[in-house]
């Protein structure tokens, strides 16, 4: 049997590796992105507001958002299918 112009006699094992891995990452980011979307949406807009300062600026990621998008993270990290 052919597949394609003639270069392939069967389909390569790594190429169909690769379609499923592809198709399976592409099925699955939803699951872990949303989780983290909602909990950054989540953060109040007053912590966000009082770390504008532009000498905070650097420590706004690490000491206000990180750690309230953490507990998301790794609910994600543990269960990839449970909502």
């Amino acid at each position: 049997m052919r597949f394609g112009p003639g270069i392939l006699q069967q389909p390569s094992t790594l190429s169909v590796f690769n379609a499923i891995l592809l198709t399976l990452t592409l099925l699955l980011i939803p699951f872990a992105i949303l989780p983290i979307f909602l909990s950054l949406e989540r953060i109040p807009q007053t912590l966000l507001r009082a770390s504008d300062d532009p000498v905070a600026g650097l420590q706004t990621f690490p000491r206000i958002t990180l750690p309230l998008s953490v507990p998301a993270a790794a609910s994600r990290a543990g269960s990839p299918l449970s909502s």
